[in-house]
């Protein structure tokens, strides 16, 4: 009844109290019951608030899933937001993100002295790709990124970078080893 209740506030286009009335529907719904926390999280994605909505919906998911196969689409519905409001905040934080992730390079370059390259590519058939110093005889690491990825770009750049950081640890730990992997086959025979 809360939850109805909100809702039709929210179609009112009056957020404040149709927020308020799902954070009562939440309080007073049975944990399992997802429909008002995934009404109280699409009312403040509609107010910009997508912390709170993140923050809504990680309670959904954090309870046990209903049974009712009723609320299924709710879940997937959640699920969507959830992708679209982690891809918007990512947008939104893009410059920031790239600027830390600039300081953090320039660290290990300075603690390293390998220089570490961005540049896009367009011939790539992957979004991007790392090819470090030591195995390609070079001075530096090259990360390329393929053209076009937007605000997509510094999560790219952040997780080439990470392979950069995992691979200088373990050549530090004299962990470094290359593997390569090829088609398997049936048991050996003896001949």
């Amino acid at each position: 009844m809360l939850t109805s209740y909100a809702i039709l506030l929210a179609q009112r286009n009056q957020a404040a109290t149709a927020i308020a009335m799902f954070e009562r529907a939440v309080t007073a719904a049975p944990p399992d019951y997802p429909n008002p926390r995934h009404g109280l999280a699409v009312a403040l994605a509609n107010q910009s608030d997508l912390d709170g909505a993140l923050a809504a919906l990680s309670g959904l998911f954090a309870q046990k899933r209903s049974a009712d196969p009723r609320n299924a689409p709710i879940y997937a519905a959640a699920q969507r937001l959830h992708g679209e409001l982690r891809r918007r905040r990512a947008a939104a934080n893009a410059g920031e993100t790239m600027a830390r992730l600039q300081q953090t390079i320039a660290a290990y370059q300075a603690e390293t002295g390998i220089d570490v390259r961005v540049s896009e590519d367009a011939s790539l058939t992957t979004n991007a790709k790392v090819e470090l110093a030591w195995r390609y005889g070079r001075p530096y690491h090259a990360i390329k990124l393929k053209q076009g990825q937007g605000a997509d770009a510094s999560y790219l750049l952040a997780h080439e970078f990470e392979h950069v950081l995992l691979e200088t640890e373990a050549r530090a730990a004299g962990t470094h080893r290359l593997f390569a992997v090829g088609e398997l086959h049936g048991p050996a025979h003896a001949g």
